[in-house]
């Protein structure tokens, strides 16, 4: 199975994404749990057909500085942080 398939090489296809939710990560929160709540989430869940689903997160904010923000996930391997995790109640 391939990639998110509202993705193509040069962006996001609009037509074919929604806003669900939004975030912000202060700044040094590094490895520091959060949580997203959306009803537009757990809509969009309740509301699928297929059993899979595809997020796609979207940094918004223009870093330019030298000593820019850095925005990483960690990948289940990763040999101390913990990845991204959907919890769904």
């Amino acid at each position: 199975m391939g990639g998110c398939p509202a993705s193509v090489d040069n962006g996001l296809q609009p037509d074919q994404t929604r806003r669900l939710a939004q975030f912000w990560l202060p700044r040094g929160a590094s490895g520091a749990p959060f949580s997203v709540r959306s009803p537009e989430i757990a809509a969009f869940l309740k509301n699928d057909t297929n059993e899979i689903a595809s997020f796609v997160i979207v940094r918004e904010t223009s870093e330019t500085a030298p000593s820019c923000l850095v925005h990483a996930f960690a990948s289940k391997e990763h040999p101390s942080a913990r990845p991204p995790t959907l919890r769904v109640r």
